[in-house]
């Protein structure tokens, strides 16, 4: 059957149908997709495809606050590649799973702040990759949503730090790199120098010996 020389779409009466209990109706019918568009009784609003009455494959979700996800679809959920936009200007671009991000993904703050690696459970977990507004970058691992594990961080100045993380501090095992060739290689806690460390000079002297929260003066003749 034909209406204004296209096709009627059976299909959308099922639509209609399966949504009945969900408090939408459907608004319009873009003419190049066939995509039915659904306001919610929330003011949200959902264009794209549909399967038994649930959103699938491609689709776009405007909440009535701002959020705007334009991607894939599984059984009513975000699932698969798509991109999540906030009112705040932040975005995050790469793969959901079950509504959340999962996998790998890029997610930029309006200030430029970008954390660009895994997710899991819509938290940054295992690989990943932080730069700062200011041009400093973190490299390595983190759990929980928190540096924790194996990383580098450098500053814009040239310092970096090399080593383990906890709980988003300096914590472990680490060196401190210094752009005038001045080398820390010790023990962290709490995101400071506490424990035993030996500071490596440029002129080939060092410093060993134990430190709390800040380096010692003086430096020791050994080589």
């Amino acid at each position: 059957m034909q209406r204004n020389g296209r096709r009627a779409w059976p299909w959308l009466m099922a639509v209609l149908l399966g949504l009945g209990g969900l408090g939408a109706y459907v608004q319009m019918v873009n003419a190049q997709t066939a995509s039915p568009t659904l306001t919610y009784d929330n003011g949200d609003t959902y264009t794209g495809g549909f399967v038994d009455g649930r959103r699938e494959g491609e689709g776009i979700y405007v909440h009535k606050d701002g959020r705007r996800y334009t991607g894939a679809w599984h059984e009513d959920k975000r699932h698969g590649e798509g991109t999540l936009t906030f009112p705040n200007g932040d975005k995050y671009v790469g793969a959901f799973a079950e509504g959340v991000f999962q996998g790998q993904g890029t997610y930029t703050t309006r200030d430029g702040q970008q954390y660009s690696g895994n997710w899991e459970a819509g938290k940054r977990q295992g690989k990943g990759t932080l730069t700062y507004p200011n041009g400093d970058t973190y490299i390595g691992d983190w759990q929980d949503d928190k540096r924790q594990g194996q990383g580098t961080y450098t500053l814009q100045d040239g310092q970096q730090y090399v080593g383990e993380w906890r709980d988003d501090q300096r914590h472990g095992k680490g060196a401190w790199l210094f752009p005038d060739k001045r080398k820390y290689v010790g023990e962290w806690r709490d995101d400071k120098q506490v424990g035993r460390g030996t500071m490596f000079f440029p002129d080939g002297t060092q410093y060993v010996g134990e430190w709390k929260d800040t380096p010692p003066t003086g430096k020791s003749n050994d080589k």
